[in-house]
């Protein structure tokens, strides 16, 4: 008996002759500046994430707010440790610990690419945001990158509530950082039946 999906799509939404004039516009700026810029493939990972930093590629520079903690935990190897950046919520009270896992392909940015978003995250949803530092590829090929993510997650479970006063509840991530947040979460999340995995 074959599926039938519970999603349907109408197909004709997606047709690009309904896009506004201004969204066209963007569209097209930004894929001129995408091909004029260098291209990681190309000059070498360390280099295009030195130059992403500087604002010298299509993405702007990143914005880095004083409110963001830096810090780190042990890892699993030997006198080695994996960094993290946490944001609190502005009025104090934090209703849990969210594990925010980044993006970029496995390959770019970092757990300080995204100040505004994780501030944002942590004063909207009243929760202590915590954003691990994985190892990246190719420098560090899989499975460096989901083990620091596992490692943060299983430290966050065994300490969020002594060190933040509550307990890790969400872990979530964009494009590589998604599938990093459902890996590492899925065989991490046992003992905690407050923790839920999102992905976003």
């Amino acid at each position: 008996m074959p599926l039938k999906s519970d999603l349907t799509i109408d197909a004709s939404k997606l047709d690009r002759s309904l896009t506004d004039k201004k969204t066209q516009e963007l569209n097209e700026k930004l894929g001129q500046i995408a091909r004029a810029g260098p291209k990681w493939y190309e000059i070498g990972a360390a280099a295009y994430r030195k130059l992403r930093a500087e604002g010298r590629t299509a993405f702007p520079k990143p914005i880095i707010l004083p409110e963001g903690i830096n810090g780190t935990i042990p890892s699993r190897e030997p006198d080695r440790e994996i960094p993290y950046r946490m944001f609190k919520p502005e009025n104090g009270a934090s209703k849990g610990v969210l594990l925010h896992i980044h993006g970029g392909g496995w390959v770019l940015q970092s757990e300080a690419s995204q100040d505004q978003y994780l501030k944002t995250m942590a004063d909207t949803y009243e929760l202590s945001v915590w954003c691990v530092g994985y190892r990246l590829a190719p420098e560090d090929p899989w499975p460096a990158g989901v083990n620091d993510c596992y490692d943060a997650a299983e430290w966050l479970v065994d300490n969020a509530e002594a060190e933040y006063g509550s307990p890790l509840v969400f872990a979530c991530g964009e494009s590589a950082g998604e599938a990093y947040s459902y890996t590492s979460g899925a065989t991490t999340y046992h003992g905690s039946s407050r923790t839920r995995i999102i992905m976003s």
